[in-house]
């Protein structure tokens, strides 16, 4: 699952499935992205990789990954690998990802 409020990353992503043969679905913020993973495990999916935007309207990156781990816990569904995308230098964003148990990958947006 990719989940960012810029289309342009959908665009750049969207070419993955037909290269590797795989699904990817499309989350424009948090709020929307754990419903789908909810909805998604509850029908059997398992989500293997979660790019996640941390600056996103509605919910935020961190608040999504600290929700779909409290999820994991709850139904004890397997880990899913979240990777935060971000803009963001700060060192201290770093030391909130590991805390909320994701990854950090900066990009330019």
């Amino acid at each position: 699952m990719v989940v960012d409020d810029s289309s342009f990353i959908f665009r750049g992503i969207a070419t993955l499935p037909v290269k590797y043969r795989t699904k990817i679905e499309a989350a424009k913020n948090g709020s929307e992205a754990l419903m789908k993973y909810v909805h998604g495990v509850e029908q059997g999916v398992l989500y293997h990789l979660i790019l996640m935007d941390l600056q996103m309207p509605i919910m935020d990156g961190f608040e999504t990954a600290r929700n779909i781990r409290q999820e994991e816990l709850k139904k004890q569904y397997p880990q899913t690998y979240i990777c935060a995308m971000s803009a963001f230098e700060e060192a201290g964003i770093l030391m909130i990802c590991f805390s909320n148990l994701i990854s950090l990958k900066r990009y330019c947006k």
